[in-house]
């Protein structure tokens, strides 16, 4: 087991000199008025440990140390100003880059040799993976590379040219029709995966898989030796580099499951039948859901070289699973090579008692493992490979630091796992054993596993899916173990999980270092110590929880009041409790003022209030503090901290609405101003100090008076604010001041506007006319932009293009976008409207009059699972209009192939090449659907665009919403894209839990914009009329 680091099982820990953090975490947090002081940022990483504790004390966070950096490793500065939390994590959480910088670990394989040297690299791993592309026979399969040493692997068969998708590599028949050969980088990017598929009966009997021999060659300094069943690289040291951990041989199955299924139904304690909570929420994942076939394949190890650098790498397929009687395929050979990992896990079972394919879970390959009686005869005996075994999971945590602690230093410790899966929907206990400093390895096996002696813990959980009380994430306490590494100086700490295995039904699943590639599932110890204390730093000057900070003469802080507290971070070299000696001086007199002591502590944060009667509003004062120890030993006096004493508040602040350069202007009600503008559009306000000279902060809200916003301003300086509304209605802008010293204004101004209404809650103008994004005007559900979809070249995404206030000359630079009709969309990042709600959906269309006239040719939708929740869009044929093609709204009844439909249709022939307004709606009180056509025409022949609507003759009897994003220019069916939209969209809005009046739907046929589509009448009348935000006069 060598010393570098790991996978996603996480080690944490906790270095301090104290024993708690503040008392108050209002006076560590930064203030947000910042009245007095120059902005300072904050942010959760610094470069180097002594700037993050600066930031982690000023900003009231922990803060990262970047030059602490390793992939798996990071140092953590923590709010108290002593503390450091140290972080190894057995996924490595980032990759590092040849510039020194750090990146997110992406394990996507290059589609092509773009550097030149026959590689397929993988983006970004933690350990330089490559593979052969197939254009040099010389090359090996695959190449891996670390701190200057390397491994390569190569295959005994000629490489084709590869497929490469994602993160994953095919070399189709390589041995022959029916065996593929599949890579792709390991789940920590140390190392890769190879999988070679046979495919069928004919493919199996190739005698070439009678035995494969792999050519493996290692970096001068290493040597190839066996390890177990698979084989190592080691170094001069013996500590091990590279690692193959037994290859392993499995069928399988057609459409795998990830949750163990019953053979028959039974009834949990959540009501649920088993089989139905089965499938809850846990993912299925190719390959080895089910482990029926497993076989282990040993590999013999032969030098083919003096030095150890080189070796011939054998293993012999299980012929049985090839030929044998009920083969059942593809077949599936997996040996592997990875770089060596911190930490360690494994599942053990009974049955198998010399069986080491467990290592890291390899077995599963959702990264879980079982617990407890896996019962062949109980309706989960698929799980079982049809044999009763009792199963164990251990977790192995490099813990070297814990070991160079004292055992006294050790203040807490916790383990935590995530459970993915229980066999019944009752509570049953977890248990939770130290076994010591025993390391875990490719050999670890149920008979080379350490003894199960010493419980240290217990929890009665219930970890299926669908069950009431369910539970996924446990922790464990387990100080004690961390103070025996401590007290034994080990540097290993193993802990191992198991059940009562009497009976099946307390068999549980439990993650390694990941689910489903999820690291935050992964096992966790976490360990808190106390470092001796050092000398008092960090002073902080607080004012009702504000920190001022400590400021120099030059610079001092302004208080609002004559009773600060006043604090800093007092330690002791000794690691004994100390009290701080804190005085203030007035800096006219040079006389002290005040002087006290704070009570005894082992460190942390000290701080006094100074008393009352001793400070006075205009003078200025400066204090100071040392540590003084139990027995009468003194510290440095601290540096001076500066302040000003002022207790007078400014005035009330004055709010003007800005006229000038803004979408909408919202005047004071109350001083005769009408509703305006609307949801959506931008409106700006005047903040003003009413001649407060020390005036240098505003904060306020609208339709609250939380004051959630601020902004500093130099002194006595206005300011302008904006505010988009979302809703229509009255709204209050409520606005209080703040001078220097962080005093209030002593009332707040309140000014109150009407919004007029406004129901879209999603609008796509599409008038941006480059890029491949349409920014979003509204946003209802956080920003939404529509994002250009098609082949991967750009002279194929939907292009811009003239949109119908251009061509009819009411508005110039007006855009549309337009579509091919084979694959072209855009789609926002995720779902826009709630369809099981009310809803509106609409947008102007031309469809080309040279498509296939068939079908469906799709505008807007949303994607289900399997099928979109609507569509809106030309239909070849309607029963409205005697068969002939109409435009129409469809409903579909749910998210499944062949789902009923409600579709309303309007009354009047659909022509393509002309534009029309399309309006879909579903009301929820009444369950109607609705669809509005406005027929725009052409430029040459213009309609009057009057909408006519269409009800379909069913109403929805089941609604539904879906997760999924918005789509415009086709649908989902079945679960594959199709009706594509040949022609052009424009002006898509959506109306998210709300139905629109008739009248307004007229205004959306128009046109919202200030111009009608003739370009006649001024911009007043033109709102008043087209408009939609504007109110009926009823």
């Amino acid at each position: 087991m060598s010393a570098i680091v790991a996978g996603a099982v996480a080690l944490v820990m906790v270095a301090s000199g104290a024993t708690a953090a503040m008392t108050d975490l209002d006076d560590m947090a930064f203030s947000a008025l910042g009245v007095g002081l120059a902005a300072e940022d904050c942010d959760s990483v610094a470069p180097t440990m002594d700037a993050a504790f600066e930031m982690a004390v000023r900003c009231g966070h922990e803060v990262a140390a970047q030059d602490s950096y390793s992939p798996w490793e990071t140092s953590y500065a923590q709010p108290n100003g002593l503390d450091v939390r140290w972080s190894s994590s057995a996924s490595a959480v980032r990759a590092g880059q040849d510039d020194g910088s750090w990146a997110s670990v992406d394990r996507t394989v290059e589609p092509s040799d773009v550097d030149g040297d026959g590689r397929l690299d993988v983006a970004a791993p933690v350990f330089d993976v490559s593979f052969a592309s197939g254009v040099d026979d010389a090359e090996p399969l695959a190449k891996v590379e670390r701190e200057g040493h390397w491994i390569e692997y190569d295959v005994p068969f000629d490489l084709p040219e590869p497929v490469v998708e994602g993160d994953v590599v095919t070399y189709p028949a390589v041995m022959g029709e029916g065996i593929d050969l599949i890579v792709q980088a390991d789940p920590e990017a140390t190392g890769f995966r190879e999988l070679i598929r046979v495919a069928d009966e004919e493919a199996a009997s190739n005698p070439e898989l009678e035995e494969l021999a792999f050519d493996v060659r290692v970096s001068p300094g290493l040597t190839l030796v066996d390890e177990g069943d698979g084989f190592a690289a080691i170094d001069a040291e013996g500590e091990q580099v590279f690692l193959a951990p037994v290859p392993l041989m499995w069928s399988e199955p057609e459409q795998p499951s990830a949750e163990p299924v019953p053979s028959a139904a039974r009834v949990g304690a959540a009501g649920a039948s088993d089989a139905e909570s089965a499938a809850g929420d846990e993912p299925a994942a190719p390959g080895m859901a089910h482990r029926e076939d497993l076989a282990e394949l040993p590999v013999d190890v032969e030098p083919t070289t003096e030095s150890g650098r080189s070796a011939t790498v054998s293993i012999v397929p299980d012929q049985e699973m090839l030929v044998g009687e009920g083969a059942v395929f593809p077949v599936v050979i997996d040996p592997s090579v990875t770089g060596v990992t911190l930490n360690e896990w494994a599942g053990v079972k009974s049955a198998w008692p010399t069986s080491s394919s467990g290592y890291k879970f390899q077995d599963r390959p959702l990264g879980d493992h079982g617990v407890g009686l896996c019962d062949a005869a109980s309706s989960y005996g698929a799980e079982c490979a049809g044999v009763t075994s009792k199963q164990r999971v251990l977790y192995e945590f490099r813990a070297t630091k814990v070991g160079e602690l004292r055992s006294m230093d050790v203040t807490g410790a916790e383990f935590s796992v995530s459970g993915v899966f229980g066999a019944t929907c009752q509570a049953a206990g977890t248990m939770l054993y130290q076994l010591g400093n025993a390391q875990v390895s490719t050999s670890t096996s149920w008979n080379s596993m350490a003894s199960w002696s010493t419980q240290v813990g217990s929890k009665s959980v219930i970890h299926r899916s669908g069950c009431d009380g369910r539970q996924v994430r446990i922790g464990f306490d387990v100080t004690e173990s961390a103070k025996k590494v401590a007290s034994s100086n080990w540097s290993y700490l193993t802990l191992g999980l198991k059940v009562d295995e009497s009976t099946m039904s307390k068999w549980k699943r439990y993650a390694g270092s990941q689910y489903n590639g999820d690291a935050d599932h992964g096992a966790t110890l976490s360990v808190t110590y106390n470092r001796p204390p050092g000398d008092p730093k960090y002073l902080k000057t607080w004012v009702d929880g504000i920190d001022k900070g400590c400021r120099p003469a030059t610079s001092r802080a302004y208080l609002r009041t004559t009773r600060p507290t006043v604090g800093a971070t007092i330690t002791d070299p000794d690691g004994t409790q100390s009290k701080g000696q804190f005085e203030v001086w007035n800096t006219a007199t040079e006389n002290k003022v005040w002087g006290a002591y704070s009570g005894l502590k082992a460190g942390g944060q000290h701080k006094l209030m100074v008393s009352s009667g001793k400070l006075f509003n205009g003078n200025i004062y400066r204090w100071r503090v040392r540590a003084v120890d139990p027995a009468g030993a003194t510290g440095a006096w601290s540096a001076w901290c500066y302040f000003e004493v002022d207790t007078a508040p400014p005035h009330t602040p004055t709010v003007d609405p800005v006229t000038v350069g803004v979408e909408a202007v919202y005047p004071n009600v109350e001083k005769g101003g009408l509703e305006s503008g609307g949801a959506g559009q931008e409106g700006k306000f005047l903040l003003g100090a009413q001649g407060s000279t020390d005036t240098v902060r505003y904060e306020w809200s609208f339709g609250t008076d939380t004051f959630s916003e601020g902004e500093s301003v130099a002194p006595g300086a206005n300011h302008t604010i904006s505010y988009t509304p979302k809703r229509p209605g009255a709204i209050t802008l409520s606005v209080k001041a703040f001078d220097r010293a962080g005093n209030a204004s002593l009332s707040v101004r309140e000014y109150k506007f009407d919004v007029a209404p406004a129901i879209a809650t999603a609008v796509w103008p599409l008038d941006d006319g480059t890029g491949t994004v349409a920014s979003e005007r509204v946003q209802g559900k956080g920003t939404q932009p529509l994002q250009f979809r098609g082949t991967e070249t750009n002279s194929t995404l939907p292009q811009w293009t003239t949109g119908p206030h251009e061509e009819f000359e009411s508005r110039a630079g007006d855009k549309a976008v337009s579509f091919d009709g084979v694959d072209d969309r855009l789609v926002t990042d995720g779902p826009v409207v709630d369809t099981s709600k009310s809803f509106v959906v609409s947008a102007h269309v031309w469809l080309d009059p040279n498509t296939s006239l068939t079908g469906q040719h799709v505008a807007l939708s949303q994607n289900g699972t399997r099928t979109s929740p609507f569509t809106l869009g030309y239909r070849a044929s309607c029963a409205a209009m005697n068969s002939k093609p109409c435009w129409s709204f469809i409903m579909y009844g749910s998210d499944t192939d062949g789902a009923s439909a409600v579709s309303a249709q309007a009354p009047f022939e659909a022509k393509p090449g002309e534009w029309v307004h399309l309006t879909g709606a579903y009301d929820d009180k009444t369950d109607e659907v609705k669809v509005w056509a406005c027929q725009i025409g052409t430029r040459q022949t213009p309609l009057p665009g009057d909408p006519v609507v269409g009800v379909a003759a069913t109403k929805l009897t089941t609604s539904w919403t879906t997760n999924a994003p918005f789509s415009v220019g086709r649908r989902l069916m079945s679960g594959v894209q199709d009706n594509f939209w040949q022609g052009r969209v424009d002006n898509v809005r959506v109306f998210d839990g709300q139905v629109v009046a008739e009248s307004k739907i007229r205004r959306l046929c128009q046109g919202s914009d200030f111009e009608t589509f003739t370009g006649t009448g001024d911009a007043d009348e033109a709102m008043a009329l087209l408009d939609p935000t504007e109110k009926e006069d009823m």
